[in-house]
């Protein structure tokens, strides 16, 4: 497929480095940072391949103007943004990434962990009103700790992997991972109150 025709849709200035690096003088390979919808569909009009990211919703609409696309590539691992049954009806072949960012994710959440442990986020929040008191900032220590990890699929085993090899005591792959849901809600509702507060 020397002459195939590629659009890239959501591409990131980092990203675009790195295709550009890539060897993909073959093809013809556009760039576009915007995600994929019905006001840029015309823009791989011709292609033969299509990548996207989360934000392109890939619905009839836009499939309608992607007369030549046999091939959608997501670089996700999801692939709830594409209506896969409109493009099996058309004969285009959807592909994705399953075990994208399992590292990247299990690190977050293990960050995640620590700043709860540690009262980060209540630290963070007081150093930047200049207050540097210390009192109800004391966290504890994860050693000796119990945690579990709900699912045993790639991001799952990198956690418990770290928990190893942080001589935490371990529970199979049942318990859970609300330390990390907590500290998520309580940072996503004080950003929430503090925008309906600014309104």
């Amino acid at each position: 497929m020397p002459d195939t025709k590629v659009v890239f849709f959501e591409v990131e200035d980092w990203a675009r480095d790195f295709l550009a690096g890539r060897g993909l003088d073959p093809h013809q390979v556009k760039l576009i940072a915007k995600p994929l919808d019905e006001s840029n569909a015309h823009e791989a009009a011709d292609a033969e391949v299509v990548s996207v990211f989360i934000y392109s919703r890939v619905g009839s609409a836009v499939l309608d103007k992607l007369e030549s696309v046999r091939l959608i590539a997501t670089r996700s691992t999801g692939y709830d943004h594409i209506d896969l049954a409109e493009c099996e009806r058309r004969g285009i072949t959807v592909c994705n990434v399953p075990r994208y960012g399992e590292n990247t994710v299990a690190e977050h959440a293990f960050a995640l962990i620590l700043a709860l442990s540690r009262k980060l986020k209540t630290a963070i929040t007081r150093t930047n009103q200049l207050d540097f008191s210390l009192e109800g900032l004391r966290g504890f220590d994860l050693k000796d700790k119990t945690l579990g990890v709900v699912g045993a699929g790639g991001i799952g085993l990198q956690l418990a992997e770290r928990i190893r090899l942080d001589d935490w005591q371990e529970v199979a792959f049942i318990i859970l991972l609300i330390l990390a849901a907590v500290a998520v809600i309580d940072w996503v509702s004080g950003r929430l109150r503090r925008r309906i507060i600014a309104a």
